[in-house]
C-alpha cells in the first residue's frame, strides 16, 4: 500500500536474532547505529558465535575496524571464516593483525577456523610471515590455559595461497590434536606438506578425528597403522596424494592395514588422488581389493586398463570418478561399462571427448549422475568444471541413533489396570 511506513524497531526479538545472525560484520555495525533496542539485540552473544571476516572488507581502515570488532566480540566467537581478497601487501598486513588479535584472546572459544585465499598476489611475497602468525594462533594449548581456551574441533586451511610445512601443522596437532575432528589441508595450488616422520608423529595425536584430508603429504602404511592404533573416534573419511616418491613407495599401504581399517570403521570412505607422475602400471599396487574407496581421481593420463581395474574391484563402492587429462588410449567401452556397473556412481567428470554413443548412453541409462557432458547438436561437449566441485569427496553423513522407544508404550492402559485391580 503507498504511503504505509513499516517500523522495524519493534520487530519482536527472535525474529531480529534470526536476521542479524546473518548479517556480515559491516552490516551489523551498521544496524547498531539504527536505534537503542537493536544495539542491545546485536550485543547478544549467540549472534557473534559465528563470524566471517572479510580482509580488507568495506572499511575506511580495515585494519583498525577488524581488530576493534575481534577486541570487542572475539570472546564470543565459536567458528571464525578468514576470507582473503585482494593483492594488495596491505590485505596481508590486516589478515596478520587479524590473527595475531584473535590469537590472544582470553577467554577465547573458537573452535572452527577457516581460512581461504578468494585472490591471491601481494599474499605470496608476505607467506612466511602469515605462516608464522597462523602458526602463532595454534601456539597455544588447551592444556596450559584450562577454562580460559577452546580445543579446535575444525581447522580448514584447504584454500590457502602460502605453503605450510612441519612446523605449522605439528604446532596444531601436539596443541589441539586430541580435541580435532575435521582437519583440511587438502590444497592443490601450494604445499601443505607433511615428511613421513611427521606424518607418522601427527596421526598418534589425532586420537578423535573423523575426517582428514591431507594433500601434499607422505601417508604411508606405518601412518595408516598407527592412525588404526591411536584414533578413538568415529573415522568417516580419510584422503590423501598418491605420490611417486621415495617413502610412499618402499612403504606403501598394505592389505592387511586396510582391512584393519574396514574392521575399525565400516562405513569409512577413502579418498585417493593419483599425482601426474604416478606411472598407471603401479596403480594395482595402490588400488587394492580391501580399500574403502568411495572417490578416485587420476590427474595423469590413463588407459582402459585402469578403468577396468577400479569397475572389476569397486564397481560396489565408487561413489565419484575424476579424470582430469584426457587418456592415452579410447576407454568409451570400458566408461560405459563402469557407469552401468556402478551401483552407487553419483558423480562423472571426464576431461576429453567421448564418443556421441557413449555419452548418450551415459546421460539416458544413468540420468541421476551428476556430470559435466553436455550434447548439443550431436556433437559432445564438456562443461568446465569448478575446482572445488572436482576435489569435494564423498563423506559419508553421520549416523544419527534411532529414537529411544519408552518402555511402556501401553502405559496408561497399565495405569488403568493396576488402578482398577487396586481397588
Amino acid at each position: 500500500m503507498e504511503g504505509v511506513t513499516h517500523d522495524y524497531s519493534d520487530m519482536p526479538l527472535v525474529p531480529l536474532l534470526n536476521i542479524f545472525k546473518y548479517l556480515d560484520l559491516n552490516s551489523r555495525c551498521n544496524t547498531m547505529a539504527v536505534c537503542r533496542r537493536w544495539r542491545s539485540v546485536m550485543m547478544s552473544e549467540s549472534i557473534w558465535h559465528e563470524a566471517t571476516y572479510d580482509v580488507p572488507g568495506k572499511w575506511k581502515e580495515p585494519t583498525l575496524a577488524l581488530e576493534r570488532i575481534a577486541e570487542d566480540f572475539g570472546g564470543w566467537h565459536r567458528r571464525v571464516t578468514i576470507r582473503i581478497k585482494g593483492s594488495d601487501p596491505r590485505v596481508a598486513f590486516t589478515t596478520m593483525n587479524l590473527l595475531c588479535v584473535l590469537a590472544e584472546l582470553l577467554p577465547r572459544r573458537i573452535q572452527c577456523l577457516t581460512i581461504q585465499c578468494v585472490q591471491h598476489g601481494g599474499l605470496c611475497r608476505h607467506g612466511e610471515n602469515l605462516a608464522l602468525c597462523i602458526r602463532n594462533f595454534f601456539d597455544k594449548s588447551p592444556n596450559s590455559y584450562g577454562n580460559q581456551l577452546a580445543g579446535l574441533l575444525r581447522v580448514d586451511l584447504s584454500s590457502m595461497t602460502i605453503s605450510v610445512y612441519d612446523p605449522v601443522i605439528m604446532t596444531l596437532f601436539n596443541n589441539h590434536g586430541q580435541w580435532l575432528t575435521h582437519v583440511n589441508l587438502q590444497n592443490r595450488q601450494v604445499h601443505c606438506r607433511l615428511t613421513a616422520v611427521a606424518m607418522r608423529t601427527a596421526v598418534k595425536m589425532l586420537t578423535h578425528i573423523e575426517d582428514f584430508r591431507i594433500f601434499m603429504a607422505c601417508f604411508d602404511n606405518d601412518a595408516l597403522k598407527a592412525m588404526i592404533n591411536s584414533n578413538q573416534g568415529s573415522l568417516r573419511h580419510l584422503s590423501f596424494l598418491c605420490r611417486y616418491a621415495d617413502a610412499f613407495r618402499q612403504n606403501r599401504p598394505t592389505e592387511s592395514a586396510w582391512q584393519a581399517l574396514s574392521k575399525k570403521w565400516p562405513e569409512a570412505a577413502v579418498t585417493l588422488t593419483f599425482s601426474r607422475g604416478y606411472p598407471p602400471d603401479k596403480f594395482r599396487v595402490i588400488m587394492l581389493p580391501s580399500v574403502p574407496l568411495k572417490t578416485v581421481c587420476f590427474e595423469q593420463p590413463i588407459n582402459a586398463s585402469t578403468i577396468v581395474l577400479i569397475t572389476d574391484m569397486y564397481k560396489t563402492k565408487l561413489h565419484k570418478v575424476v579424470l582430469r587429462s584426457k587418456p592415452v588410449e579410447n576407454i568409451n567401452n570400458q566408461l560405459a561399462n563402469l557407469v552401468l556397473d556402478s551401483t552407487h556412481l553419483g558423480v562423472l567428470y571426464i576431461m576429453h571427448n567421448l564418443e556421441i554413443t557413449t555419452a548418450t548412453l551415459i546421460t539416458e541409462r544413468r540420468p541421476k549422475i551428476k556430470h559435466n557432458i553436455s550434447i548439443q547438436n550431436d556433437e559432445v561437449r564438456f562443461d568446465p568444471v569448478p575446482e572445488q566441485e572436482s576435489s569435494r569427496p564423498f563423506v559419508p553423513s553421520k549416523k544419527i541413533p534411532d529414537l529411544i522407544r519408552f518402555p511402556y508404550p501401553d502405559l496408561w492402559n497399565r495405569r488403568d489396570t493396576e488402578f482398577s485391580s487396586s481397588l
